[in-house]
């Protein structure tokens, strides 16, 4: 497989440079910007270079996403291309999505946005992928609804 499909399979890849985001394993990582805020509030610059000069390892925040977060994450990377294969959710994780998502995913056939639907492939209309960002709302759990990513 190309790498520009395994982007889509959320495979681990460390990002290099001073403002990168990744995913390494199971934890998202950002690096250290260029100011980072100090436990007493205040604004401190930062250098890549000088922490990586140091020898320190210039992350500012991890997290560890739960199971269901990574498969609704590599659910909607999966819808970005266009079609996603329900088997190979409920092989790796164990879930249909089509009953999981079934209320998303009746809202999006409702709209006119699949365009096939069945056990084997779950598509979109070329008018679902050309808005493809601003329908994968509907299958982020609540509390991730409408959260801006910077």
């Amino acid at each position: 497989m190309k790498f520009r499909g395994l982007l889509f399979l959320a495979v681990g890849l460390m990002a290099l440079g001073s403002l990168a985001a990744a995913q390494t394993g199971q934890e998202f990582v950002d690096k250290e910007g260029k100011f980072k805020i100090t436990l007493a509030g205040d604004w401190k610059p930062v250098s890549y270079s000088d922490a990586v000069g140091r020898g320190e390892i210039p992350l500012n925040r991890a997290y560890r996403p739960t199971h269901d977060e990574r498969m609704i994450r590599e659910l909607v990377l999966q819808f970005k291309r266009g079609s996603v294969r329900p088997a190979y959710f409920r092989d790796k994780y164990g879930v249909d999505i089509r009953d999981r998502f079934h209320d998303a995913i009746a809202s999006l056939a409702h709209d006119g946005y699949v365009a096939e639907t069945n056990e084997e492939m779950l598509s979109l209309t070329r008018s679902g992928l050309l808005r493809v960002d601003t329908l994968l709302p509907r299958f982020f759990q609540p509390e991730h609804v409408g959260i801006r990513y910077t």
